[in-house]
């Protein structure tokens, strides 16, 4: 909640972006602790079929689409302070890094391959865009080398999900 408010431009101009960004990925972590402790209870006892696709399923993505948007408002603060090509770059690619390995550590701790699944559909979404908004702006060689990488994530990412359904 305290995202919403605070990701707005009379609230939070672009030096402050950093704010929304510290408020998701504390999001993020709260709704790891939820989902961890969800899958204890699940590991004890099976979880009814309602529960799992009514609790499980919506906790799962939305604690993957919370810290995908927690990395892309790191981006986003980035790129808005004026920051270095050559910090842009490495904050990309090491997004991409995070998020792959925030998956699999879900994955590895509770089991559970959802946030992986989401994981593997940001960044698909990221290479279908393929920096759109900066061509002409940013060389095409650091598209194409951050390119590369979501590329690289998105199949650890989709392997790590080929791995769990071959369980």
């Amino acid at each position: 909640m305290l995202w919403c408010v605070a990701f707005r431009p009379s609230v939070c101009g672009p030096a402050w972006l950093w704010v929304p960004t510290l408020l998701l990925g504390c999001t993020a972590l709260g709704l790891g602790a939820a989902h961890r402790a969800l899958r204890r209870l699940d590991r004890a006892a099976a979880l009814p079929l309602g529960l799992d696709l009514g609790v499980r399923w919506p906790l799962a993505l939305h604690l993957g689409w919370i810290t995908a948007a927690a990395l892309v408002n790191l981006n986003n603060w980035l790129a808005r302070r004026g920051s270095s090509v050559a910090l842009k770059e490495a904050a990309a690619i090491g997004s991409v890094a995070a998020a792959v390995a925030a998956a699999a550590y879900v994955f590895q701790t509770t089991g559970d391959a959802v946030v992986g699944f989401v994981s593997f559909w940001a960044l698909s979404a990221v290479v279908a865009d393929g920096g759109k908004a900066a061509q002409g702006v940013v060389d095409a060689a650091v598209l194409g080398r951050v390119k590369a990488t979501a590329v690289g994530g998105a199949a650890l990412a989709l392997l790590g999900l080929l791995a769990k359904i071959g369980r």
